[in-house]
């Protein structure tokens, strides 16, 4: 089975199955009409593999009837050690069990594959080596309280679009110690590119960076323009900066026209049910949609958008925005930002505009 198409659509909607699983078992499912020959064998090389990685097998397997095909002969299980919100289920194919047993006991995957230098079934002419990873998914409890939330490195992440606003320094020693940690990251960063052979125009890039600051800023607008589509939907143009028409996927864009309707903004981690419906709401309304989930497993079949999808959607979003707004510290009035633990908005949002949404999408 291709994990990969597992984890396309499970970034969508978290099957009720996974939900169910405990920290310390593992769940193998099988299809609700019975076995196959197929899933016994593997059920019974699974206690094999087990056996030899444990002398003592301690685990707990569960036999999961389901009529999801995406798990069917599939393995999936917390770790003893996994009793935290977020959930962390790992989500495995016979080929990435090596990852599994590595996700599972908190093993070197190295170590997991040593143990078991040539594990090869006969029947299935798989071998087991480091490279098989298995998917591992963030789920979150069904009544969705949350006591803390997900920790989010704000350094880690590569494309502008999912920074995250840094809190402003209040007083001047959280000043100078943001400073040295901003000059300690560009001398990493220099170091890097010295090790690459790449010359950076640092000079240039911050005379740059002043030049832009000093430019006026009042012709940055958004705006919205609705205009009429075939079969009762509504076409919605989004403009900011100079004029710039933002190009979204009508995914993306019902995400931002929902939080342009928020006034007060909405938490990544405690975003609620009916947060979702809106941009379902707002979705369906936009041109083509039928044709954007053919296989039922996007966004309008979901009860409750994980934050890292949401997170994805944003990044996009915000991505597109900085292509339009040079200047880094406007754009970001524009983007979906916020502080990690706060509300996420866009501050560029007016009265008129979520009037605007509003009406037409008739929340």
């Amino acid at each position: 089975m291709d994990i990969e198409k597992i984890k396309r659509n499970l970034q969508f909607a978290i099957p009720q199955e996974l939900y169910n699983i405990e920290p310390g078992q593992i769940a193998y499912f099988v299809p609700r009409d019975g076995m196959s020959q197929r899933s016994s064998i593997m059920l019974m090389d699974f206690f094999r593999y087990f056996r030899k990685l444990y002398k003592e097998n301690n685990v707990k397997l569960n036999i999961v009837p389901t009529d999801n095909e995406l798990l069917i002969d599939t393995f999936a299980g917390r770790s003893p050690q996994e009793n935290g919100i977020p959930y962390k289920v790992v989500v495995s194919t016979w080929d990435t069990l090596a990852g599994f047993a590595s996700q599972y006991f908190g093993e070197k995957i190295e170590n997991i594959v040593e143990r078991v230098p040539d594990m090869r079934l006969a029947l299935m002419h798989i071998k087991i080596s480091a490279t098989n990873l298995p998917f591992v998914v963030t789920i979150y409890p069904l009544n969705k309280t949350v006591k803390g939330s997900a920790e989010i490195d704000e350094d880690s992440s590569e494309d502008f679009g999912m920074q995250l606003l840094t809190k402003r320094p209040e007083t001047q020693k959280q000043k100078e110690d943001l400073t040295k940690k901003r000059e300690d990251k560009l001398r990493k960063l220099l170091w890097d590119c010295a090790y690459l052979g790449i010359d950076l125009d640092v000079k240039g890039i911050a005379d740059d960076v002043e030049a832009i600051k000093s430019q006026p800023t009042d012709g940055y607008q958004l705006s919205l323009k609705m205009e009429p589509a075939k079969a009762g939907l509504i076409d919605c143009h989004i403009f900011v900066g100079e004029g710039k028409e933002l190009k979204l996927k009508p995914v993306w864009k019902a995400v931002y026209l929902t939080f342009l309707s928020l006034e007060k903004g909405i938490g990544i981690e405690t975003a609620t049910p009916a947060f979702t419906k809106r941009i379902q709401k707002i979705y369906k309304s936009l041109p083509d949609t039928s044709q954007k989930d053919p296989d039922n497993s996007g966004i309008l079949h979901v009860d409750y958008v994980q934050p890292k999808t949401l997170r994805g959607y944003m990044s996009h979003i915000n991505d597109e925005i900085a292509k339009h707004i040079p200047n880094g510290i406007v754009m970001l009035e524009f983007a979906i930002e916020g502080e990690k633990d706060d509300a996420f908005k866009v501050l560029r949002s007016t009265p008129e505009i979520r009037e605007q949404i509003a009406t037409t999408f008739n929340l």
